[in-house]
């Protein structure tokens, strides 16, 4: 009994069918959302859904856009589901994605373990620059890339009003 080898499906095709999974979850969330608040066939549906992604998306390019020190910014589910992003092309989303889960996993941990409540916001500082995870609702947390020259104060101060903006579209 001979076993032949599988054929692996390129990166490629697995990452497409990985895009089209996150925007069904997309999907499938909003429609939870809104069948649980009563308004499921208030607006069209599809327009909702390509409304407000078209609003996640300009508050994403808009917060990179503010600033020069500004590399990059997602928007990723709490369990590491990428929502959308604004990131430089060497940046890999899915794995930014799964990054930001572990961070915030970590500081979950953390404060629940000293008794901190919950977390707010995560600033790890590198060598080459800061990566700042913040609230962005019950469900999301916002994710921004700076480089070394960043002045933190205006990050945190862009990052907290950004984070605000994009609770208010995830909300509706």
């Amino acid at each position: 009994m001979s076993v032949e080898p599988k054929e692996y499906q390129p990166f490629s095709i697995v990452t497409e069918r990985v895009v089209i999974f996150k925007r069904i979850l997309l999907v499938f969330n909003f429609l939870i959302k809104r069948f649980f608040s009563g308004n499921l066939f208030e607006k069209p549906l599809l327009l909702g859904v390509d409304m407000r992604e078209k609003q996640i998306e300009e508050v994403l390019h808009g917060l990179v856009a503010a600033s020069a020190a500004m590399e990059g910014a997602a928007l990723v589910t709490s369990d590491g589901l990428l929502i959308s992003s604004s990131l430089p092309s060497h940046m890999d989303e899915d794995k930014i994605s799964a990054m930001v889960a572990a961070l915030l996993s970590l500081s979950e941990r953390a404060v629940e373990e000293l008794d901190k409540g919950s977390p707010e916001q995560v600033t790890v500082k590198g060598s080459k620059g800061y990566i700042v995870l913040t609230s962005a609702g019950e469900e999301a947390v916002l994710a921004v890339i700076t480089n070394l020259s960043a002045k933190l104060g205006l990050v945190y101060l862009d990052v907290k009003n950004a984070a605000r903006k994009l609770q208010e579209v995830l909300a509706s």
